[in-house]
Parts: C-alpha cells; sequence; structure tokens
C-alpha cells in the first residue's frame, strides 16, 4: 500500500535519513548525560535536562499502545485509503512511534507484541506495525 510522505522537520533529518538511506534503521535518541533513551525527537532530555544526545538503533520488541482505525479521510490525497489503522508503538522504553498498520486494529489486544518495519514508497520512508508472535521485535 502506497500512502502519501509524512511531513519531515530539519531537526529530525538523522532520523528520516536513516530511515530513507537503504538500510531501514530506526533510531532513538539517547542522552549523553543520564543515558536514558526517547523518542520521538525532543531537544532536550525530559529526564535530565541533558543537551546533547546521540542516535542509537532501536533494537529489541515492540507492543502495541494504542490504536485508532481512521474511516474518514483527513485529505483528499488518503481518501483512497480509507478506512485504514494507525498506532501508537512503543519501540524501546521511553521510545514511542505513531505508525500506520497493515491490519485494521479493531480488536487488537494492547500490549501485544508487534513488528515495526520501514517502507518506503513515492512519499518517502514511513514506519508500519505488523502483527507479530510473541517474539515479535523492531527491524
Amino acid at each position: 500500500m502506497t500512502l502519501p510522505g509524512a511531513p519531515r522537520s530539519t531537526e529530525a533529518a538523522e532520523f528520516w535519513n536513516a530511515l530513507g538511506g537503504g538500510d531501514g534503521t530506526l533510531l532513538r535518541q539517547e542522552c549523553v548525560q543520564c543515558g536514558r533513551s526517547r523518542l520521538p525527537r525532543t531537544a532536550m532530555c525530559p529526564y535530565c535536562g541533558g543537551w546533547e544526545s546521540h542516535w542509537r538503533p532501536v533494537t529489541g520488541p515492540a507492543r502495541l499502545v494504542t490504536f485508532t482505525v481512521i474511516r474518514r479521510a483527513p485529505s483528499p490525497e488518503w481518501a483512497a485509503h480509507a478506512p485504514y489503522g494507525v498506532a501508537i508503538v512503543e519501540v524501546a522504553p521511553g521510545c514511542r512511534v505513531l505508525v500506520n498498520t497493515d491490519w485494521l486494529p479493531e480488536h487488537a489486544d494492547l500490549g501485544r507484541p508487534v513488528v515495526v518495519a520501514v517502507e518506503t514508497g513515492d512519499g518517502g520512508p514511513r514506519l508500519v506495525a505488523s502483527r507479530g508472535g510473541d517474539e515479535a521485535v523492531s527491524q
């Protein structure tokens, strides 16, 4: 399914470049001062107030936090895709991302493992969650 591109900000350029750079790496920020991870990107660490951070790859299990099914498209370019699923997925402690789903999560179990992968298309890279088994991991 090819969807319209997501908006990009200059502050998160490294995140989007890693996704679209061919290797499809999902990145999280790690604070230099306290070592805690965060996603989405912020200029300052919300835990210790540190201003310096590094981008690190996300590895490990991803879990479904919440979801919705979009039945009425927000704009004409999305109309052909409705209904479609959107979810918030925790890919690491403190790191949550908004993703499209490749299923309609009408009866999804919150907390269930999902696989988060990068899908590329005409609109650029985007994150897509698939239903996973107990061993689901982010790729």
